[in-house]
């Protein structure tokens, strides 16, 4: 889970992840410090203000997700090559309800 949320939010800051995630300081320092042990992360300071500190995938991490990603449409693709139209034009309805209700939901969180 923390690997996706490093991935879907490049260079985030720390402060970022504990108010998203809700979790505290300590915890979200400790999976920044394992992930940067198995060299996942890599933590970089800021110019301006040496207390801020950003966090991004390393090159490994980053070609892994890229991987991953295109293993996953393949498989998807797979997948629906094997629907008939109709089921096809089923989930295509199914996503654009999906996708409008959490757009409305994400406009009542902010």
């Amino acid at each position: 889970l923390q690997f996706f949320f490093v991935r879907a939010y490049p260079g985030f800051l720390i402060q970022y992840c504990q108010i998203i995630l809700g979790l505290s300081d300590s915890t979200v320092s400790g999976i920044l410090d394992r992930l940067e042990q198995k060299k996942i992360v890599k933590r970089e300071r800021t110019k301006d203000d040496r207390r801020v500190v950003k966090i991004s995938l390393t090159g490994k991490s980053q070609k892994f997700c890229n991987d991953f990603r295109q293993k996953k449409e393949e498989y998807f693709t797979q997948m629906l090559k094997k629907l008939s139209e109709q089921e096809t034009k089923d989930i295509i309805k199914g996503l654009e309800i999906l996708n409008l209700a959490l757009a409305n939901d994400e406009h009542q969180i902010q």
